[in-house]
């Protein structure tokens, strides 16, 4: 075993098939492509090394191995596999429509499917979609926007979301997102696309399929890859804001940020992750591209800011904070906290 405080090695092999294990969560290594020696030496003939060589090259993907006693990352509950929704160019959604994008895509995927959908699709009790019968407490499918931001460039552009079962999805629940794609697949326009009407807004979106890790259309599209949103780190920042759990008490109280923090540490012990070492709670912006966390926010324009989270139990308006959040150990994600988890709120992107 490894000794604490120790620094642990894993190896990585070129992925036989996409994975969809805890730590599987496939990255993109690029590789010399055949022919790479010869044309090199061709080169070099004609000019000795005095143009820049362009290489043929290739993108692997590569995950850990899952030899015996290789220590990996701890993954969330929440960590299986992924079904990627790109927004198609030309369609902007701005990160603070977060609610009303997951929402309607939840509302898409459940269309058709009957008065008693899967428990995976929407959480609730049987026969209590739509209604405020207290959702289950067992996992079930998460739907993220995944956003351009956890660069300096940053801005905040949704690119698309993310489907996202439960580690421990049966066979049977891949299924029913598969048939509920299916069905939404049977009303996309001749263009292929798949419809989507949010309010005040029409977006069209390509399904790239389960575990999508590819390598999209480069830089910013790279925020539609599994990897990028999984990659194992001490150190995450929310892009959405954390609906707390449990409300801190008054704003004014000596000790509500502490009792926030508590909230949130409690939030990553029910996704069976390490406590954190250390949770910072924000109001303002913490990266480039995202907006402040709610109404009480330091910024003047409303549409700047995210809108609040009911719970869908009780309608009761949670309290939303940013946070950094940091772990002794790496983890490995997505990592998604709070009452609003399922639908795209307290998302975490690992940070430098």
């Amino acid at each position: 075993a490894a000794e604490p405080g120790r620094e642990t090695f894993v190896t990585w092999r070129e992925a036989r098939e996409s994975g969809t294990g805890p730590e599987a969560g496939p990255i993109l290594v690029r590789v010399p492509a055949p022919g790479l020696f010869d044309r090199l030496a061709a080169q070099f003939a004609e000019d000795e090394g005095s143009r820049p060589r362009v290489a043929p090259a290739k993108f692997v993907p590569y995950q850990a191995s899952r030899d015996a006693g290789v220590p990996r990352a701890p993954t969330s509950l929440l960590a299986g596999p992924w079904r990627v929704l790109a927004i198609r160019r030309g369609g902007r959604v701005r990160l603070t429509r977060t609610l009303d994008l997951t929402r309607a895509v939840r509302a898409a995927i459940l269309s058709g499917s009957g008065d008693h959908p899967p428990y995976v699709l929407h959480g609730h009790a049987p026969g209590a979609v739509g209604t405020r019968t207290p959702a289950g407490q067992d996992p079930h499918l998460s739907i993220l926007p995944l956003a351009n931001v956890g660069s300096p460039f940053g801005d905040g552009a949704v690119h698309g979301v993310a489907l996202v079962l439960p580690r421990d999805a049966t066979d049977g629940d891949r299924k029913a997102v598969d048939d509920a794609m299916q069905r939404w697949h049977e009303r996309k326009g001749t263009d292929g696309a798949l419809p989507l009407r949010i309010r005040d807004l029409t977006a069209n979106l390509d399904d790239l399929g389960f575990d999508f890790s590819g390598p999209a259309d480069q830089i910013k599209r790279t925020v539609l890859t599994r990897a990028y949103w999984s990659r194992a780190s001490r150190h995450w920042a929310s892009i959405t804001p954390i609906a707390l759990d449990r409300y801190p008490g008054r704003l004014n109280e000596p000790g509500w940020e502490l009792r926030a923090a508590g909230t949130i540490a409690t939030a990553c012990a029910h996704l069976a992750l390490p406590s954190p070492a250390e949770v910072e709670i924000l109001w303002g912006v913490p990266m480039a591209g995202v907006p402040a966390a709610g109404p009480t926010g330091p910024q003047s324009r409303p549409s700047a800011r995210f809108p609040g989270f009911r719970a869908g139990t009780s309608g009761q308006l949670r309290l939303c904070v940013h946070a950094r959040i940091t772990f002794a150990q790496a983890i490995r994600g997505p990592l998604v906290v709070g009452a609003g988890r399922f639908a795209g709120y307290g998302m975490c992107v690992p940070v430098a």
